[in-house]
């Protein structure tokens, strides 16, 4: 589809009859009208928007595909194309969209509503962790008998039963 201006309108018959077209023809089924949509430049005049919406709902058409319209003070891809920043533009965008109203027998909205700020629950009151005392751990040390004197076994080549003892170690 091109966006630019009505020129969305040449291509319609591409797709609506795409069997029917000349031999080697690059769509070779044919849509039902009903399910194509006319691309629309985002920053179309008011005057293109109102001719396409009209086409759409004569010629029974899906719609408009509107590319593109930016959410405001969020990211603004090309400005030429958002319809965002096209005042002309927003005001054919709600025409068009009365006119499909209309021809679906879908009433206007009845309010617009606002966002809701999102409750925020109050923060818990921040409680202070209760020290814990922990007693001492008890200290560990050897305890020497004062009966027996300390004696200390030496590592000798008799103290090991193992044959090859004396030449691993010594």
């Amino acid at each position: 589809m091109v966006y630019e201006g009505t020129q969305a309108l040449n291509y319609v018959k591409n797709y609506a009859n795409g069997a029917g077209q000349w031999e080697g023809f690059p769509v070779t089924a044919s849509a039902p009208k009903n399910v194509i949509l006319l691309g629309a430049k985002g920053a179309s005049s008011s005057s293109a928007i109102t001719k396409l919406a009209q086409t759409a709902v004569s010629d029974d058409l899906l719609g408009i595909m509107v590319w593109y319209a930016s959410v405001k003070n969020g990211f603004d891809y090309a400005p030429v194309w958002d319809a965002s920043t096209h005042n002309d533009a927003i005001s054919g965008y709600k025409s068009a969209m009365q006119m499909f109203r209309q021809a679906m027998g879908t009433p206007e909205p009845v309010a617009v509503v606002e966002p809701v700020a999102p409750v925020v629950e109050p923060e818990a009151p921040v409680v202070a962790p209760v020290p814990v005392v922990e007693p001492e751990a008890p200290s560990v040390s050897p305890v020497v008998s004062e009966t027996e004197p300390e004696t200390v076994q030496e590592i000798s080549q008799s103290s090991s039963s193992h044959p090859a003892w004396p030449s691993k170690i010594l």
